[in-house]
């Protein structure tokens, strides 16, 4: 607890320039709202907020009836230019204006940083949307940053390996590797049509084809100079850019024959992998070099590569203080995920776990969470029980696009489109906390598709002070602020994420003190931080705009009404959840007319991880 407005003052600007830090500033003001609010309002008092922090730590009675809300309203525009504060109409008092004066500079400084970081995020996937695996180095092969299929190749140590953050390609072509991109960097004009270069894997003697182009230059904080495309020919998918097939009118046959071609097989080998004779491989060789304008594979590949070069050369690399690759990353790359093309060109990512050919069940994920967020053991549940689990991101969460258009009912439409790709006519549903709502608006626009829904620690909008009772401080303020200034809400959701990501575990620590034994052994467990930490990391990969537009939606109108809903619910609450009270969970039973509702005694908000398996089998039974 900061006992002083100097010590407040000091974590304000703290929290500015260092996002782990703004964890511990917003949940210092959140614990300051909650004592305040919890003091007796006396008529006429005149009292600072601030004037309680000296003897916060004491518990006394001094009284209040300024709250951290009304205080932060007052910040009424925030831009690049300039932060104004105004009062509202009611003076409270010079030390809270200081205060309020401080921290909207701070929110200044964190916004300038959080715009560059969230540059730098759209930069990352766009790169990760490239088709080969891609590394960008400076001169002297310093990596500055990778995109997901070069990272999941460098960490297979394939030939090509990153020692402490230069790009190395082993003593046998590691000396041919640097004059390469030496010479790339030095943007001759004669060479900027970049350059192909063959290394062999000294243990496995396996080829890796690299094609080097160096990129253009645009300003003086750029450092990347050359950027590195990686084909590992035996293993290393490639799928040819769309715009490349359309431009030179291509059959899918021939898309396939010059993807092979650019992963460096030999019209022999394409003839094997493929089944079909020499002859035809030859003829749809042919076919696609007089398309393309080419006389030979090198020139083939040359083109390929230098559209995505040209592609690469239109991004600006953002330099941030400390690398943010995907190589600095822990997501689990190896469990793999799938990328669906919606109707209105977007992009959906999606994993499907357990058994193929099982019963299905969508699962809509948390605020903290991604297409990785699973139960303890859910692989062996979803195997064991014949259910084929499908997990999809939401927009703006891990690799999945974002949607300017962003609904309940909206993202309705992207989970039919997604299923009705995947031939799955009707299924089940399970939401977690805040995906319990998107599941509801399933059950609302889709009812005929769907077989029964089960919320898990799902929330509707707390609005009494009964709601707010028994909420952690922290989520308290996050609730306020989405609801009354959400443009606040979500810049200091932006710089709250960064803080989160810097260290997760730091993170669900602090939430450890005010939480029931199970929470706090859940949160404290190797498994919980494997799967949560992952989970997590993922889905703010392109920052945190998605998960504070969720909770100022989750705020306000949802667009649909729950006693319209008739199918059979589900509702799975702890009776200890102090993130989501119990009261809330009960609200759903009153309002939706066919529920069943389950209240599972001594445990709190993570009860999802625990207790899976009887929830699936719950809604699985009622079929």
């Amino acid at each position: 607890m900061y006992n002083n407005t100097n010590e407040l003052i000091g974590l304000i600007y703290e929290a500015a320039i260092k996002p782990s830090k703004w964890t511990d500033l917003l949940n210092a003001l959140a614990e300051l709202v909650d004592y305040v609010e919890k003091q007796p309002n006396k008529a006429g008092s005149e009292q600072s907020l601030l004037s309680v922090i000296p003897s916060i730590s004491d518990i006394d009675n001094k009284e209040s009836k300024v709250s951290i809300s009304e205080t932060l309203k007052s910040i009424t525009n925030i831009n690049e230019e300039e932060t104004l504060i105004k009062n509202s109409g009611t003076d409270i008092g010079q030390v809270n204006d200081l205060l309020m004066g401080h921290f909207a500079r701070a929110i200044k400084i964190a916004k300038r940083l959080v715009d560059v970081d969230e540059q730098h995020n759209v930069v990352l996937s766009l790169l990760d949307r490239m088709p080969v695996a891609l590394v960008l180095v400076d001169a002297k092969a310093r990596v500055i940053e990778t995109n997901a299929l070069a990272d999941e190749m460098l960490s297979l140590e394939a030939g090509l390996q990153v020692r402490s953050n230069i790009l190395d390609a082993g003593s046998g072509s590691n000396q041919r590797l640097l004059e390469a991109i030496g010479m790339m960097s030095k943007h001759d004009s004669a060479i900027t049509r970049g350059q192909a270069l063959s290394i062999t894997n000294e243990r496995t003697q396996n080829n890796i084809m690299l094609f080097l182009a160096p990129l253009k230059q645009h300003g003086s904080q750029q450092k990347a100079s050359v950027a590195v495309f990686i084909s590992q020919r035996k293993s290393q998918p490639l799928a040819l850019p769309k715009e490349f097939s359309e431009l030179y009118d291509l059959t899918n046959k021939e898309v396939e024959v010059t993807e092979q071609l650019v992963r460096g097989l030999s019209i022999k080998e394409i003839s094997e992998e493929a089944t079909v004779s020499l002859h035809t491989v030859r003829s749809q060789v042919k076919s696609v070099l007089r398309k393309t304008a080419t006389s030979r594979q090198a020139e083939l590949v040359s083109l390929v590569y230098n559209g995505m070069g040209d592609y690469v050369n239109s991004i600006p690399v953002i330099e941030s203080g400390e690398r943010n690759g995907l190589l600095s990353k822990t997501i689990p790359w190896q469990q793999g995920y799938k990328i669906f093309q919606l109707a209105d060109g977007r992009n959906l990512a999606y994993s499907e776990y357990g058994n193929l050919n099982g019963e299905p069940v969508f699962h809509c994920h948390s605020v903290l969470g991604s297409r990785l967020e699973q139960s303890f053991n859910a692989k062996k549940i979803t195997e064991q029980k014949a259910i084929r689990l499908i997990v999809m991101d939401r927009p703006g969460y891990g690799a999945s696009d974002p949607d300017p258009k962003t609904s309940y009912i909206n993202w309705v439409k992207d989970l039919v489109q997604l299923a009705d790709h995947l031939n799955i006519e009707k299924f089940s549903l399970t939401g977690y906390a805040m995906g319990g709502v998107y599941a509801l608006a399933c059950a609302y626009e889709i009812p005929e598709r769907i077989k029964g829904v089960a919320l898990i620690s799902t929330c509707m909008a707390p609005e009494s002070s009964m709601d707010y009772e028994n909420i952690v401080p922290l989520y308290k303020m996050n609730y306020r602020l989405a609801k009354h200034i959400p443009k606040v809400y979500s810049l200091l959701s932006a710089v709250l994420v960064k803080g989160v990501l810097s260290d997760p575990a730091a993170f669900f620590k602090q939430f450890c003190e005010r939480l029931e034994q199970a929470d706090r052994d859940i949160l404290n467990s190797e498994a919980f931080k494997i799967e949560m930490f992952a989970s997590l990391k993922e889905g703010f990969r392109q920052g945190g705009k998605a998960s504070s537009r969720d909770v100022v939606q989750l705020m306000h109108d949802w667009s649909f009404e729950l006693s319209d809903i008739n199918i059979p619910i589900d509702i799975w609450h702890g009776s200890h959840d102090y993130h989501v009270p119990l009261v809330l969970g009960k609200r759903f039973a009153e309002h939706i007319k066919n529920t069943r509702l389950f209240i599972k005694e001594g445990q709190g908000h993570y009860m999802f991880y625990m207790h899976w398996s009887e929830i699936l089998d719950e809604l699985l039974r009622k079929e």
